[in-house]
């Protein structure tokens, strides 16, 4: 059996926030899509990705998938499931994260001819490792992928030695079509940012939240700022909480680079503001199981600074095809961002090593057929 095999598959996806698997799950619904697969997309009732697919035209099915337990809930989830597995003989249930794996096999239980179920692990927080997980990942599930060894890693306390060996690591994909470098707008950078002559501008895109860094920019900025650099700070995601965007606008007032950063809450075009920028950075303290953004600037030919957490020292070879520097520290993070901006000539290697790299590795054609074989695998298994 072929991956071109499968032609009915149903993607589960109980995200409340769009965020980067989110994004993974649409992207691959469409791909599937348009390679003539029948994709039902479950997702959480009334939220992004639900709202994002219907707009995509994709056939979704809407669950409650209910942050809390409720038996009542949860039977009500599983029985429309089953009704969509056995209506549409759906091959594959492929889900993305702990609600809507145990509803998937629970829903496939007693069904005939029975689906293959696959999980996709996005995350590297560690899995609890009790009685429900090791039954649900050790013996319900037929295939486990992971968007990068550090999310394969997450597993270890659950799964066999064995097990965990043979989970199949896809990296996930870019569009290197709407992330290129053709996307550079001088108008992005003239109107939107406000660059000065021979100005630099350094961005971080990404939610407004701790996590992700940006205090740590900010003090990295004021660290450049005040030896001299000509540069412009770009701070640009949707707040994770209320009034996260002005605490940070103080922040850089009081560390004297206010009149240097941009703030903004909201991003029209963001390839094309990825692609205006000079240097890209990710500065997360933690998680990053895959970092979306790294990919699409990398894809649009931006240099990237990022830290040594989650799956960013796999896709960074530093020196390479980026800059890394260790989580929280503004002093090597401030290092690393000076040399490129004192450095066109690295700038511009690293641009192109970097669009190499996931040319390479990153295409949503090799992805799509990675998926497709694991996909192919499972349900012989099963079968």
């Amino acid at each position: 059996m072929s991956g071109s095999d499968i032609r009915r598959v149903a993607l589960l996806n109980s995200a409340r926030r769009w965020i980067g698997e989110a994004a993974h799950v649409l992207m691959l619904a469409e791909g599937l899509r348009g390679r003539g697969v029948e994709v039902t997309l479950f997702a959480r009732r009334g939220h992004e990705l639900e709202r994002r697919a219907r707009e995509a035209g994709l056939d979704v099915e809407a669950l409650e998938f209910a942050s809390r337990f409720s038996w009542l809930t949860e039977r009500r989830d599983i029985r429309r499931l089953r009704e969509i597995i056995r209506e549409r003989r759906i091959q594959v249930l492929h889900a993305h994260r702990g609600k809507d794996h145990w509803i998937a096999a629970l829903a496939r239980r007693g069904v005939k001819p029975r689906p293959a179920l696959l999980r996709t692990r996005h995350v590297v927080t560690p899995m609890r490792n009790h009685v429900f997980n090791r039954w649900l990942m050790r013996r319900a599930t037929d295939s486990i992928l992971a968007v990068s060894d550090a999310a394969r890693q997450s597993m270890a306390a659950v799964l066999k030695p064995e097990q965990l060996g043979r989970v199949c690591v896809i990296p996930s994909a870019v569009d290197l079509t709407a992330f290129h470098p053709n996307r550079r707008s001088e108008t992005v950078r003239c109107d939107l940012l406000g660059l000065g002559e021979l100005e630099v501008a350094v961005g971080l895109v990404a939610r407004m939240q701790r996590v992700k860094g940006q205090r740590v920019l900010l003090e990295a900025a004021a660290k450049l700022v005040g030896s001299g650099h000509r540069a412009r700070f770009v701070l640009a995601g949707a707040e994770r909480s209320p009034g996260r965007i002005d605490a940070l606008e103080r922040l850089a007032e009081d560390l004297g680079v206010g009149e240097r950063v941009v703030f903004l809450r909201e991003i029209e075009d963001i390839a094309a503001l990825i692609a205006s920028l000079d240097i890209g950075v990710v500065a997360s303290l933690g998680s990053e199981g895959s970092s979306r953004v790294a990919h699409e600037c990398m894809a649009s030919g931006v240099p990237l600074v990022a830290t040594r957490v989650g799956v960013l020292p796999e896709l960074i070879r530093d020196g390479e095809n980026g800059l890394l520097c260790e989580p929280g520290d503004a002093d090597a993070l401030a290092d690393r961002i000076g040399r490129l901006i004192d450095d066109s000539d690295l700038r511009a290697r690293l641009a192109k090593e970097g669009r190499a790299h996931v040319e390479a590795h990153h295409s949503p054609e090799g992805w799509l057929d990675a998926i497709q074989a694991v996909y192919a695998e499972a349900v012989s298994r099963v079968g």
